[in-house]
């Protein structure tokens, strides 16, 4: 498993850390971003995803508590998952910590990820989706 871990002092809010397992991008999220911070980390994730040489690949977002952000950074959040699905993400989970995340992930980002509350149902629901993907 490659690993990439980041630290920042600039006026970034926000912090992400990146993994690959297999074709399995996990992307962790840390605390509320600002704009700057958002617009850091979606460069990065990008570079991480043009880097690979595979036809395809899943995420799975993990957001703690206090993973929010401004109007804008809602709308590039938007743009992020839309950017995934045009760039051979095939299956996407998100795991949200509260109400307010699930209900901006649904009503504004309109995300084709599948959400859930736990890790662990998330990454089983990944686990079960790969392998019926593997008959077709």
């Amino acid at each position: 498993m490659l690993t990439y871990f980041v630290e920042v002092y600039l006026n970034l809010h926000g912090k992400v850390t990146l993994s690959w397992d297999k074709d399995l991008l996990i992307i962790e999220a840390f605390g509320p971003f600002n704009d700057e911070g958002l617009d850091y980390y979606n460069a990065l994730i990008k570079n991480a995803i043009n880097g690979r040489s595979c036809e395809s690949w899943k995420r799975l977002e993990i957001w703690d508590n206090e993973v929010l952000g401004s109007p804008s950074v809602v709308d590039k959040c938007k743009e992020m998952h839309g950017w995934y699905d045009e760039n051979r993400c095939v299956l996407s989970a998100v795991v949200v910590s509260n109400r307010i995340q699930e209900i901006i992930l649904r009503e504004k980002v309109n995300t084709s990820a599948h959400i859930f509350s736990s890790s662990e149902d998330a990454r089983n629901w990944l686990s079960v989706s790969r392998n019926l993907d593997k008959h077709y």
